[in-house]
């Protein structure tokens, strides 16, 4: 991303970025269809051979192009950090994981994911303390980049839960074959392809709040309306949802991205971008948990799995307000930005 933002002046980026996060949506959308055809028809095993040809052309066209990229100053890598980020996270997924299945009040339930997250206060609280942070997260002191950085995080979590357990939701409850439940994706992915152009060009010209709390008002509705729709067995009503949610994304995603790695200097911009991938990536892990802690809160049965899959998708009502709440408070007009508002 940060390659992408620097190879383009600032009146460019939105749409620059609207075509490479078009790529990866394009994918996304691809991955269910063709995921579900080889377990259908092949073998779930199938899947995980996608990934070679897939990494053997990024790999080929990476050093085909021959991109120059300016070289940081090299720097010493942190231990300390090293270990409590590498260990943090995973203790915080299997905690949460571990309390849905064991309840809340089971001995011992909370014991790892408070591990996890006393390692990941200790990693925060030294990266503000060094003078060269594995991560550098001092830069978010820019209520901007954090405000970006916060809705990305949300909208990965909803991203990542509704590609897992929506295709779970209508195998297990509406019947759906694989193949069926691929293609029952497809509201929720086809707008993103279509809307995240419209909103590359909307945010060079408009600047970042606007699409951003537009998409983010769509995607509150559509997780309010796709969960009204797994409760009442509605495939409709749920495609409904779906589709404003893949509005909502494709018009919110792109326009945070850029906006990010448009709030720091050129020198700065590889670490804006691995600040913002890891909190996508954060958003994806943690939200899986998330959603499966709070599935088992109710009784794993036939009858009560509608309900169990409601509570999963209110969660992502929960985030969807989280971000706009975030966007509304922290994306505001400044004078610190390298990239216009005009």
């Amino acid at each position: 991303a940060a390659i992408v933002v620097d190879s383009f002046p600032p009146n460019q980026r939105g749409r620059a970025m609207a075509t490479y996060a078009g790529i990866s949506l394009l994918f996304l959308a691809a991955g269910p269809l063709i995921g579900g055809a080889l377990v259908q028809y092949a073998s779930w095993e199938w899947c995980f051979w996608l990934n070679i040809p897939i990494a053997t052309a990024a790999i080929t066209l990476t050093v085909a192009l021959k991109l120059h990229i300016p070289r940081s100053v090299p720097r010493a890598t942190d231990l300390a950090s090293a270990i409590a980020l590498c260990s943090g996270i995973p203790l915080v997924v299997i905690g949460l994981q571990d309390i849905g299945l064991r309840g809340w009040h089971a001995p011992g339930a909370w014991i790892p994911a408070l591990a996890g997250a006393g390692l990941l206060a200790f990693f925060c609280r030294r990266q503000f303390r060094l003078t060269q942070p594995l991560i550098d997260l001092p830069l978010l002191r820019d209520r901007r980049l954090l405000g970006n950085a916060l809705v990305l995080f949300c909208l990965q979590a909803i991203n990542i839960g509704q590609a897992i357990y929506g295709a779970l939701y209508l195998q297990t409850v509406l019947g759906f074959t694989p193949l069926e439940a691929g293609l029952g994706s497809l509201p929720l992915l086809a707008p993103v392809l279509v809307v995240v152009h419209f909103a590359g060009r909307f945010y060079d010209r408009r600047g970042p709040r606007p699409p951003i709390l537009i998409g983010l008002c769509a995607a509150v509705i559509g997780t309010i309306i796709q969960a009204i729709g797994v409760f009442s067995l509605s495939y409709p009503v749920m495609a409904v949802g779906m589709t404003l949610l893949g509005i909502g994304c494709g018009m919110a995603m792109s326009p945070a991205n850029a906006d990010a790695l448009g709030r720091v200097s050129p020198q700065q911009r590889g670490e804006a971008s691995g600040i913002v991938q890891t909190m996508r990536q954060l958003g994806a892990t943690s939200g899986i948990a998330a959603t499966v802690m709070v599935m088992h809160f109710v009784p794993q049965t036939d009858e009560l799995a509608p309900m169990a899959f409601s509570l999963g998708f209110g969660l992502h009502i929960v985030l969807a307000i989280t971000a706009l709440v975030c966007a509304w408070v922290l994306i505001r007009p400044s004078g610190h930005s390298s990239t216009p508002t005009t």
